[in-house]
């Protein structure tokens, strides 16, 4: 599952997620959230900069009119993992599945916008068709 959301500014109230029951890496969804940036805010798109976190002193600035070029930005920071992260995998058996998931911000350089996706290979378990959010009298 996959989220992209905003926080504008000093503008606490406006805020939006959009949430995506698939991988980012095979959606074309970044590719299409460049485009839009660039389509609607070109100046936005010129600053914009890849980020790890809040203080990443390494943010990573692009051409993101080169199709791909934002999602492997998004992928390499968001999918960094530091010491204590490796440390714990380290020690521990290796999971029987691997996984993508991570975190990375798109921000302005004075940071006055700031894009935060999330990505995540696994999409949740989701109910079928015929079941119910709602228990049924008998349960």
């Amino acid at each position: 599952m996959d989220v992209i959301g905003c926080h504008y500014g000093d503008v606490d109230d406006l805020s939006f997620e959009l949430h995506f029951a698939e991988d980012i890496s095979r959606s074309g969804h970044v590719d299409r959230l460049a485009q839009t940036l660039r389509a609607g805010a070109p100046a936005l798109a010129d600053d914009l900069r890849v980020l790890a976190h809040e203080s990443d002193r390494a943010p990573v600035r692009g051409d993101w009119q080169e199709p791909g070029a934002l999602l492997t930005a998004v992928l390499d920071k968001g999918g960094h993992r530091g010491d204590t992260f490796r440390e714990l995998e380290a020690a521990n058996p290796p999971p029987r599945y691997a996984r993508r998931f991570g975190e990375a911000l798109l921000g302005t350089g004075n940071r006055a916008t700031v894009l935060r996706v999330r990505f995540d290979e696994y999409v949740p378990a989701r109910p079928t068709s015929g079941c119910s959010a709602t228990p049924s009298a008998d349960v």
